[in-house]
């Protein structure tokens, strides 16, 4: 009895085309969402907009069923089914129509997904990319068997010179020496090495040093822990070079890959001969990667050391330019260019010098397209070179050339390389956790941060939880097309959060850049100095906020204070002296400052002071130079009162919004209509003359 109820009522859903009814609408609504969910984000419409929708559309669902079981559609209208005979019913007609609507919206749902679906080119699909492991392999810092265990920079150096010689091999990935060596001396089985590192094979060896002779021992280990092979390499201390090689040979052949006539030559050829220049080198790219200027001098003492031993060493010379590169002095840009010009000549396929000129080239001379060559060439060299695809994020993440949701992808897709080349890089892993902040995949960015958190410094950890809280900011003013909301977000963060210094030196640049207060830009960098005095960047910028405010005698006396002198570099103290000059038009002053040997690539700089003297012959020429940024130049045409060129450079792609608001160049336009719809185009408020 219960059956024939049930078969009932499951005849009577079919004739009232409630079945039908529902499969139509949730068809239907699935490519809606589709639809809507690729077009908001190209009309920039709020987050809660699609969700609204989605909301609603959940919420009609049931509204749907109880209408589909209720009431049908007639000639007359629409009436209540029951108040409508079988005969007069149209149910059978509506079926139909139902099947045709089920059907369009079918064709619609695959259309959409074929046209949604991400391409490799450019799409977020690049991000999520899972490493085949296949031929993946980790070389374990090699055991130092001396007799007197005091040939471990020896090993080290045996270990980093197989894990580069594995490194030429393009189908081949290979861990970056940074990660590996974090297994020195470890008890850690090599199924639980592999996982860590994602390998599907682990080398380990060890090397047996007395007098001139050397005996270099290696196995090769699957992930399972199967022993794959295992040999024994004797020769001298001349020969070790290509002992390692031989090394590298042999488990490229167990892997069963096959060399190129190219990968075979570059697995002859080595770095260097003298061994100690080789540790020297090692050394040196232990500090240097660290990223920081205490570290980068050491780094600079000990690469020419190894120079001096000997001075073909082509990757000294790499290294030791990128090591001048991290200090960020514009005094330096002759030591960056020779030393990486001098490798690129000893050894033109070395692909440290080629990602390095590819950095030098894209942040000091600002030459994008011939950046992109040198870097592509570094990691068609070595696609195993870590630091290349470093670089390469960078590049995609900072350049104003191509689409910029296509190069984030990339970018993202390079760091990945990164961080699966080298696990355990704080760099890599930390530029990653900034990316996703960028991408605005912040909940992604927070989790990351979290996972790793064994890697980095509390400060570290701190640093980038402010990046995130500062991007959130930034896209709270995007999304409300209103970038006042922006200072409000981040007053927010400095109420819950006083003593944050970082984001009290946030706020006072967003008064300065999005409100034209300088008062407030004052304040708010006087508590960030006032947090960390032993920060140059935040005196720097408390003494500008001072002078920009007309605080001269305070800015004096804080940079004649002792703590400043004492914290800062003379390139530092010149550069903040020239801008209290600047600010106090006495560009005369600025002038003379900027003729310091420390200044001669200041073209910028240079130029917006003889632009504000008037001599406009040689603030043009100055302007010619790559090096000056779309911002600066808009600044130096205003005060020329070249109107074209500055309106031209005001809505280049590439401006930077932080520098209209708050710059006085621009204050005899500010009633122009032309430049307040620059404002409302970078959501900006048309703030008051200073």
């Amino acid at each position: 009895m219960k059956l024939l109820t049930m078969n009932k009522f499951f005849e009577e859903l079919k004739r009232r085309n409630v079945i039908k009814g529902t499969i139509a609408y949730i068809v239907v609504a699935w490519v809606l969402l589709q639809v809507t969910s690729v077009v908001l984000p190209i009309t920039n419409a709020p987050e809660w907009v699609l969700k609204t929708f989605t909301f609603f559309l959940a919420i009609g669902f049931p509204v749907w069923l109880f209408f589909s079981w209720v009431y049908e559609v007639t000639p007359e209208g629409l009436k209540k089914t029951k108040e409508v005979s079988v005969d007069d019913s149209i149910t059978a007609n509506t079926n139909k129509r139902l099947n045709v609507l089920i059907l369009i919206g079918l064709v619609l749902a695959i259309l959409v997904g074929l046209l949604n679906k991400p391409s490799l080119s450019s799409s977020e699909n690049l991000v999520t990319i899972n490493e085949n492991i296949e031929n993946s392999i980790a070389v374990l810092p090699f055991d130092d068997m001396s007799s007197g265990g005091d040939s471990q920079w020896f090993c080290d150096g045996v270990t980093e010179d197989i894990l580069t010689n594995l490194s030429k091999v393009k189908g081949l990935r290979v861990i970056s020496r940074t990660s590996v060596m974090q297994y020195k001396g470890t008890n850690k089985t090599i199924p639980e090495i592999a996982k860590e590192l994602g390998v599907s094979y682990v080398l380990e060896g060890s090397v047996r040093k007395h007098n001139d002779k050397v005996l270099i021992t290696g196995q090769l280990i699957k992930a399972n822990d199967e022993h794959l092979w295992a040999d024994n390499y004797t020769g001298s201390m001349d020969d070790v070079f290509k002992l390692q090689g031989d090394v590298s040979k042999q488990i490229v052949q167990q892997l069963k890959i096959t060399l190129s006539p190219e990968e075979e030559k570059q697995l002859n050829t080595y770095p260097t001969k003298n061994m100690e220049a080789y540790q020297l080198y090692l050394k040196g790219r232990s500090f240097s990667e660290k990223l920081d200027d205490k570290n980068a001098k050491i780094a600079i003492d000990l690469f020419g050391q190894a120079i001096a031993l000997d001075p073909d060493f082509s990757d000294a010379y790499a290294e030791i330019g990128f090591a001048y590169l991290i200090l960020g002095n514009l005094s330096n840009e002759k030591s960056i260019i020779e030393n990486i010009e001098k490798s690129l000549e000893l050894n033109p396929n070395s692909s440290r010098a080629n990602s390095y000129k590819g950095v030098y080239l894209f942040y000091v001379k600002q030459d994008q397209e011939n950046a992109k060559i040198y870097l592509d060439k570094a990691l068609e060299l070595n696609p195993n070179d870590a630091k290349a695809h470093d670089m390469m994020a960078i590049y995609y993440s900072d350049t104003e050339n191509g689409d910029k949701k296509d190069n984030m992808v990339k970018s993202l897709f390079h760091i990945n390389k990164a961080v699966a080349l080298d696990p355990f890089s704080q760099q890599s892993n930390m530029f990653k956790a900034n990316l996703l902040t960028e991408n605005d995949q912040f909940q992604e960015a927070e989790d990351y941060i979290l996972e790793k958190k064994s890697l980095f410094q509390e400060d570290q950890i701190e640093g980038m939880k402010n990046y995130i809280i500062m991007k959130k900011a930034e896209l709270t003013g995007v999304e409300n097309k209103d970038r006042t909301k922006t200072v409000e977000f981040l007053h927010k963060e400095v109420d819950k959060d006083p003593t944050n210094k970082r984001i009290n030196y946030a706020l006072a640049m967003a008064y300065d850049g999005i409100m034209n207060d300088d008062a407030n830009y004052v304040k708010y960098s006087k508590k960030a100095y006032e947090l960390d005095t032993t920060n140059v960047g935040y005196a720097r910028e408390y003494i500008t906020a001072l002078s920009e405010n007309g605080d001269y005698k305070i800015a004096e006396e804080l940079y004649n204070s002792d703590n400043f002198q004492n914290i800062t570099s003379r390139f530092q103290k010149l550069f903040s002296l020239r801008y209290q000059y600047y600010n106090q038009k006495n560009y005369k002053e600025t002038i003379d400052i900027l003729s310091d040997t420390l200044f001669n690539n200041a073209f910028g700089i240079k130029s917006l002071a003889h632009a504000q003297l008037g001599d406009k012959e040689k603030a043009l020429a100055l302007i010619k130079n790559q090096n000056i940024t779309i911002s600066t130049k808009a600044m130096i045409f205003a005060v020329l009162k070249e109107l074209d060129s500055m309106y031209f450079y005001l809505n280049d792609a590439g401006m930077d919004f932080n520098f209209i608001n708050g710059r006085k160049e621009f204050d005899p336009y500010r009633n122009e209509e032309k430049f307040k719809e620059v404002l409302k185009k970078h959501y900006l408020p048309n703030s008051p003359i200073k």
